[in-house]
């Protein structure tokens, strides 16, 4: 095991992935179900707001914030990598603190930036219930850190690289020097 508590949090993009994906979907407590047309139908008629997708000024927005607020709270990012459905972010911290504070406060100023970036107040960037594996030795580290988020088509950052830059958005003017 490794010392310190290492996490992979997911963050999945409200309504980007629903019971008709090609490779079908997840259903809390009873893991991957196979597509299902008729429940993705009934998802879509009962959402209350439209399908969320992060373009990649968002990604490239999200990977700096969470950096950020990571670096603040001495919480140690090994890497991040996103896609327009969902970000991925492998953190560790000292002992004491609880994987559901550091996701949750992660969760919670990431739907807080996204809401201030857009003028969206109240709308939900994320779906509930965020996915979260604990790393429990060196080796599912390093095949996370090789292989897995090395191969998301997205924004990504890993330990070692510059910091990453705040995005541009071409809708929005530059920020005041």
């Amino acid at each position: 095991m490794m010392a310190m508590p290492v996490y992979m949090f997911t963050f999945n993009a409200y309504g980007s992935w629903m019971p008709d994906h090609k490779r079908g979907f997840v259903k809390k407590g009873e893991g991957i179900q196979k597509t299902n047309p008729a429940l993705a139908k009934a998802y879509r008629q009962a959402a209350k707001h439209a399908t969320v997708l992060f373009d990649e000024p968002t990604q490239r927005f999200l990977l700096c914030l969470g950096h950020e607020v990571c670096g603040r709270r001495r919480w140690r990012v090994h890497g991040i990598a996103a896609e327009p459905t969902h970000i991925h972010f492998l953190v560790s911290w000292a002992n004491g603190t609880d994987w559901t504070s550091v996701r949750g406060k992660l969760l919670n100023i990431l739907s807080t930036g996204l809401s201030k970036r857009s003028g969206e107040l109240g709308r939900p960037w994320f779906v509930d219930g965020s996915s979260r594996k604990r790393v429990g030795d060196r080796e599912h580290f390093g095949h996370l850190i090789t292989e897995y988020l090395p191969a998301h088509d997205g924004a990504k950052w890993f330990e070692g690289d510059a910091p990453p830059p705040p995005p541009t958005f071409p809708d929005q003017p530059p920020p005041r020097a």
